[in-house]
């Protein structure tokens, strides 16, 4: 009899982020070969079903600390008795295989703190987190996990990550596996027709919910001063982020007229977005490796990220894109963004970043995880 694979995560949510997609679809594949799969989730997920997924929402009682000690708690008590897989994205006891979606917790909050523009903001971020007890916690369950003595095996989907693990935490090098991610290689694809009607502004695309972390503060800077160097771009945002507050940076950097937020897109508006763009800005401050950049790249879309992405180790810098070295280089981000503006060279990107579609398939990496988990 084939062992039954639970999985815990916060959401299945396609409208949360990658991390829920990514989840969603490989609970479908895992059920579709033939495995018996249970997913334990914090919040419902009502646009979520998959034949032979069942799904059990587990209600933690408040927010804050008592909430994710509730919510783990409950977990734990629903794996008593499983002598199958458990695997999870949230740190914690009684789970056989860990998938740390957020990377490194005490990285991920510093990070956050890095993305705050003044010291005063960064400041009090700091403090926040060395007074937050719910921050503290998810560290001290990470640190626990990633133990000397652990027997969990870790997957992560960037040598970044590891190699951030192994400096930070003493967990067996043996316990870690890395496997790229992949993507939908039938939803992102090329247009092979876009060369031929390319507009005369540069159509450049930011997707992403935490508008700082991901530094869009950082594009908007560099995306001024590119323009006083004579680009023609128009930028798209998608997203949920904090709209009202990152409208009001756009405008008094004089930028008003040339970035449009559209909200929330569904999976296959997204899709056509990667198609009708020229490229792909992700200057992230802080990603384990973002799924949005590897569907930019199986749509034949450039992109401009950071060090700080797990994704750039698919990217050869000048060649599929360009990798700098900070989001707050914006003499760097805006220098990448001029570059584009040659469209024989945009063209060549283009092809290049077509080109590693063999590399980036969702169905070759769930294939990996399933081996891993099996």
């Amino acid at each position: 009899m084939t062992a039954a694979i639970t999985i815990i995560t916060d959401s299945l949510s396609r409208r949360r982020g990658g991390a829920e997609i990514y989840m969603g679809n490989l609970a479908a594949f895992l059920a579709q070969h033939g495995r018996n799969v249970r997913v334990l989730v914090r919040r419902p997920s009502p646009d979520f079903s998959a034949p032979g997924v069942t799904v059990e929402s587990i209600r933690a009682n408040g927010g804050g600390l008592p909430g994710e000690k509730d919510f783990s708690r409950a977990a734990q008590q629903h794996l008593r008795g499983h002598r199958g897989v458990a695997l999870s994205t949230i740190a914690m006891p009684s789970i056989t295989h860990y998938q740390p979606h957020m990377g490194l917790q005490r990285r991920g909050f510093f990070a956050s703190r890095c993305s705050c523009d003044s010291m005063l903001a960064r400041s009090l971020h700091g403090l926040g987190t060395q007074f937050n007890f719910k921050r503290r916690w998810l560290v001290q369950a990470q640190e626990r996990l990633l133990a000397r003595d652990s027997t969990t095996q870790v997957m992560v989907f960037s040598q970044l990550v590891r190699g951030q693990i192994l400096e930070d935490h003493p967990v067996p090098a043996a316990n870690i596996t890395t496997v790229p991610l992949g993507v939908d290689l039938k939803r992102f694809q090329p247009d092979d027709k876009k060369i031929d009607r390319r507009p005369e502004q540069l159509q450049l695309l930011f997707t992403g919910h935490n508008f700082r972390l991901k530094g869009l503060h950082c594009l908007f800077a560099a995306l001024q001063q590119a323009q006083k160097q004579g680009l023609k771009a128009e930028l798209k945002i998608v997203g949920n982020g904090p709209r009202a507050t990152f409208e009001k940076i756009a405008a008094q950097l004089g930028l008003a007229a040339q970035v449009h937020f559209l909200g929330l897109v569904d999976d296959d508006g997204v899709a056509a977005l990667y198609r009708s763009s020229d490229a792909l800005m992700h200057p992230t401050f802080s990603d384990h490796c973002s799924l949005v950049v590897l569907e930019a790249l199986a749509s034949g879309l450039p992109v401009i990220t950071t060090r700080q992405n797990g994704a750039a180790e698919f990217i050869e810098n000048e060649k599929q894109g360009f990798v700098i070295s900070h989001p707050r280089d914006t003499d760097a981000l805006a220098n990448a963004m001029l570059q584009l503006q040659d469209r024989r060279r945009l063209a060549t990107m283009s092809a290049a970043a077509a080109a590693l579609r063999p590399h980036l398939d969702f169905n070759q990496h769930a294939r990996q995880v399933l081996a891993w988990l099996t």
